[in-house]
C-alpha cells in the first residue's frame, strides 16, 4: 500500500501566529527524517534509554534544542491556535474588503481546495514604480508593518550576495559546492516581475477592533491616492 510521506517545517519566531520567541519544529510521518532530526538537534544523541550519559551518537549533531521555558510558551499558545486563527482571519477580512474595490489592485489566487494564509495580506500594484511609490506613501501615513520584499535584504534573494557568492567564514567542502546550483547565474526574472509589484501587510493579533478599522481606511485612502496621482 502506498503511504504518502510529508514533511513540514514550522517557524516560531516573534512575528508568527504561534511564537516561542525563536526556533521551530519539524512535522513528518517519515520515521527516518524524524530520527535524524531528533538526533541532529541534540549533539547526535540517540535518546535510547533513560541514562543520557549512556546514549550513543550515530552521527555528529548540533545543539538546536529549544529551552523548557520557551517550549512552555509555545505549548500554551498551541491550545489557543483556533482562537488566534479566527481573530487573524477577521482582521485580514476587514483590511482586504477595504482594498478590494480599488482599481489597480490585484490579489494572489488561492488554488482550488486551498486556504488563505491570514497572517499576511499580499496584494499587487500595476507596476514596480507604483508599488514603490505606494509603499513609501504607506510608511509616511503611519501604516506600519507593510513590506516591500523586493528591496528587502532579508527576505528576497536579490540582495543575498552571501548565497550567490557562497561567502562563508569557513571553507565549503567541494562536494557541497558541486551539489549547489549556480545561483549567481540563475534567472529569477519571472519572480522579479511578481515581487517588484507586491506589497505585503502583516496581520497582527494584537490589534483592537478600532485599530483594524483605522488601518483599513488609511491603507485604502493612501493606496487610492498613490494610484491616481
Amino acid at each position: 500500500m502506498f503511504v504518502y510521506r510529508f514533511t513540514r517545517l514550522v517557524v516560531f519566531d516573534y512575528v508568527k501566529t504561534i511564537t516561542c520567541g525563536e526556533g521551530g519544529a519539524l512535522i513528518t510521518n517519515n520515521e527516518t527524517y524524524y530520527k535524524n532530526a531528533d538526533h541532529y538537534s541534540d549533539h547526535g544523541h540517540d535518546h535510547v534509554g533513560t541514562d543520557r550519559g549512556a546514549e550513543t551518537h550515530p552521527f555528529l549533531g548540533y545543539n538546536f534544542r529549544i529551552s523548557e521555558l520557551n517550549a512552555a510558551v509555545g505549548c500554551a499558545q498551541v491550545k489557543r491556535l483556533d482562537e488566534f486563527l479566527d481573530l487573524q482571519k477577521k482582521h485580514y477580512t476587514i483590511v482586504r474588503e477595504a482594498l478590494e474595490g480599488i482599481d489597480g489592485i490585484t490579489f494572489r489566487r488561492i488554488p482550488e481546495g486551498g486556504v488563505e494564509n491570514y497572517s499576511f495580506l499580499n496584494f499587487f500594484l500595476p507596476t514596480e514604480e507604483k508599488a514603490r511609490k505606494v509603499h513609501k506613501a504607506l510608511g509616511a501615513a503611519g501604516v506600519d508593518a507593510c513590506f516591500y520584499w523586493f528591496d528587502n535584504n532579508w527576505h528576497y534573494y536579490k540582495k543575498w550576495q552571501h548565497l550567490t557568492n557562497l561567502t562563508s567564514l569557513g571553507k565549503f567542502p567541494q562536494e557541497i559546492i558541486d551539489g549547489l546550483p549556480e545561483y549567481s547565474k540563475a534567472d529569477f526574472s519571472k519572480s522579479d516581475a511578481w515581487m517588484g509589484r507586491n506589497i505585503s501587510s502583516l496581520i497582527k493579533l494584537s490589534w483592537t477592533p478600532e485599530q483594524v478599522e483605522i488601518r483599513a481606511k488609511r491603507m485604502a485612502s493612501t493606496i487610492t491616492e498613490g494610484l491616481t496621482n
